[in-house]
């Protein structure tokens, strides 16, 4: 969950709808605590997979306007932290019942991972020998996310949805490994 209050120093505001899993350390050196998917004010309901993985494809494009607004490494890095978590999530949840239960699943499920592979690639790049401008690699991060979010959102989730996918179901799934990573993240245990 989002921890910021209003008594909070900091000079500009938390991410938008939190995305990043773990710490993030503010300008004024303030800490705060957030997880992919986290909103302020969320009100406790059956979370609906297709509809909080969407959440997570328009957050992380918010982070990509904001990152070509500002070129600020520390974006680049919550760009990347966001998209590792929402990779993990989507492998453990919605490929396995893609592969179960819609024709073709299996082959979908393979390039979706194929994707994710080249995107994890970038982020390697990101943190283990980045350049000096990290611009090139986030705008080819920024471009293989937008076509995996349209073949995503355009026909693996009408197709899970029209094969019966139990969409609650597997967002509580979300939750459970959703915690599960940010708590490996985090360096908590639990």
């Amino acid at each position: 969950m989002l921890n910021h209050s209003a008594a909070c120093p900091c000079a500009e505001p938390p991410p938008p709808a939190a995305l990043v899993a773990g710490t993030a350390a503010f300008p004024e050196g303030s800490v705060h605590r957030f997880r992919l998917g986290a909103r302020a004010g969320k009100v406790n309901r059956m979370t609906d997979l297709f509809d909080a993985l969407s959440r997570d494809h328009r957050d992380v494009e918010q982070l990509f306007a904001r990152y070509a607004e500002t070129g600020d490494d520390v974006v680049a890095h919550r760009i990347c932290d966001a998209l590792t978590l929402h990779t993990e999530v989507e492998e453990a949840v919605l490929y396995p019942e893609l592969r179960r239960i819609v024709d073709d699943g299996d082959d979908m499920a393979n390039d979706a991972e194929a994707e994710h592979a080249a995107i994890r690639l970038l982020i390697a790049r990101v943190y283990e020998s980045p350049p000096i401008d990290l611009r090139p690699v986030i705008d080819e991060i920024r471009k293989g996310v937008e076509h995996h979010v349209m073949i995503e959102e355009g026909e693996l989730f009408p197709q899970l949805r029209e094969a019966g996918a139990d969409a609650e179901a597997l967002g509580r799934k979300l939750e459970t490994v959703r915690g599960e990573a940010s708590s490996r993240s985090s360096g908590q245990v639990g």
